[in-house]
């Protein structure tokens, strides 16, 4: 199932980032990536009929993983879109400018 290698790719992404030490602007911005293509890949695998509960259980008790779940399980999509990649890009780049927002360093206007 994709959502279990996602998982499994962001979880190691975490133990990375998190044995850096404070985040400087470039690995921030890096997470913010790997965090908003996860969010991706759960909003495809939602679009591809994957059900709330069989992506939680795949997470493993990953709470950040979980509330990426639920944040794609919550999202309006319409299902008379003749592109549901659009749906997929926009939580995307959504998920992105969420994360750019929360980082602990100043950002240029």
């Amino acid at each position: 199932m994709a959502v279990i290698s996602v998982v499994s790719f962001f979880a190691s992404s975490q133990v990375a980032f998190a044995s850096a030490g404070q985040p400087d602007q470039e690995k921030w911005l890096s997470l913010c990536g790997d965090i908003s293509s996860v969010g991706a890949a759960v909003m495809e695998a939602r679009q591809q009929g994957v059900s709330r509960d069989a992506a939680m259980k795949a997470a493993e008790g990953n709470r950040i993983i979980e509330g990426l779940i639920e944040t794609a399980y919550r999202a309006e999509i319409d299902p008379r879109e003749e592109n549901p990649q659009r749906d997929v890009r926009e939580f995307e780049r959504g998920l992105y400018q969420q994360c750019v927002r929360g980082a602990p360093f100043k950002q240029d206007p």
